[in-house]
């Protein structure tokens, strides 16, 4: 085997020095991915999935992210298999604070009443959009306003649509024509990356997270407020389906609130819980980082449990309160049965950017200095 001079390997080192000069290796860190949202159509046969991949933009002493790619797909509930995609988008380059761009793309998801259409927010959480899932033709809902971290969530009837954004206040709208039926522009919200929004299932109460409160307004009288509750910690908060219950999480609390009668209850959790389902009226499901747990609304009892090996970051129950979709930090998606303890899982599809920027440069170099050595 022929070695390489001294002179040789001072070259090699020059052009690897060149070439981590030239080639940008922003976006070419350590991969991620999540789940970001999960909605279930109306007759729960179908699962509508947003799923995140991204690279650390490898800038020193920061936790930003880079080449940042969602994608939106279709996946039949009962086979647990995707089949269509509905949108894609990709944000290249360093998108700055991973934290910050993650909110830019929330967990606003909802199919229409007749399950034929998908409302979901653009990339930039800007705007929000409605696909025909029969025409596949993709249309902007409402008035086109670019409003920052913007928030919206259908109600439990599907025919109003719950806006929120940072800096526009609240509104609704009718989920057919986009119609205007309630602004509040005056309704200040502080933080842009820790927020939601939740519509009572008789449409009485909507119910906003921002900080750490999550606060209630009257949709008949005017979006006037109405009570609000602690939500420290990173958790999230649902309205039962059948009567204007709230259940909060609090670090390691649920609370249970009932806003007409201002009554509220408090069960404790072993884990700090990230989110929070209604499935049905009288069960629970929350989310720690590693699994997820069915509780009884009435006793805190536990019902049971389901372990998982990674971070849960998404929940959506169906319609008929037995199939618990549980999203996590590697891209899986796991289908639950509550009552038969069975599960199925399946990993969305998506794309990762421009992984082999540097990688694959450096391979060409030293392969191309390899056979030059050679011949020589």
């Amino acid at each position: 085997m022929k070695r390489f001079t001294l002179s040789q390997m001072f070259m090699g080192v020059a052009v690897l020095a060149l070439l981590f000069a030239l080639v940008p290796a922003e976006g070419c860190g350590e991969p991620y991915t999540r789940i970001q949202a999960l909605s279930f159509s109306p007759d729960g046969k179908r699962l509508a999935v947003v799923k995140l991949n991204w690279r650390n933009a490898n800038v020193p002493l920061k936790g930003y992210a880079a080449n940042i790619a969602r994608n939106i797909c279709l996946v039949d509930v009962e086979s647990a298999t995707p089949t269509e995609i509905v949108e894609r988008n990709f944000l290249p380059g360093n998108q700055g604070p991973a934290f910050a761009v993650l909110r830019q793309c929330p967990d606003s998801l909802a199919f229409s009443a007749d399950g034929n259409s998908l409302f979901f927010l653009d990339a930039n959480a800007s705007e929000i959009r409605v696909c025909d899932l029969n025409a596949k033709e993709v249309t902007t809902f409402g008035p086109v306003t670019q409003a920052a971290h913007l928030h919206f969530s259908l109600s439990q009837d599907r025919s109003l649509v719950a806006q929120s954004s940072w800096g526009s206040g609240v509104s609704l709208l009718a989920a057919d024509n986009a119609k205007q039926i309630e602004n509040a522009p005056n309704i200040a919200i502080f933080s842009p990356f820790r927020s939601g929004i939740a519509l009572s299932a008789d449409n009485h109460w909507v119910a906003i997270r921002d900080q750490d409160k999550v606060k209630l307004y009257d949709a008949t009288a005017n979006l006037r407020a109405g009570p609000s509750y602690d939500c420290s910690g990173t958790g999230g908060f649902a309205f039962s389906p059948v009567a204007a219950q709230l259940a909060v999480a609090s670090d390691n609390n649920i609370l249970f609130c009932d806003p007409t009668t201002n009554a509220m209850r408090t069960f404790p959790c072993e884990m700090e819980i990230r989110n929070v389902q209604f499935v049905g009226a009288d069960n629970l499901v929350i989310a720690t980082e590693h699994g997820v747990t069915l509780v009884r609304v009435a006793t805190g009892e536990v019902a049971a449990r389901l372990k998982h090996d990674s971070w849960v970051t998404a929940l959506a129950t169906s319609p008929d309160a037995r199939t618990v979709a549980i999203g996590d930090n590697r891209g899986h998606v796991l289908l639950w049965d509550a009552k038969t303890g069975r599960s199925s899982s399946f990993r969305a599809p998506g794309r990762s950017g421009y992984p082999w920027t540097l990688p694959a440069g450096i391979l060409v170099v030293f392969a191309a200095f390899y056979f030059y050595t050679r011949k020589r």
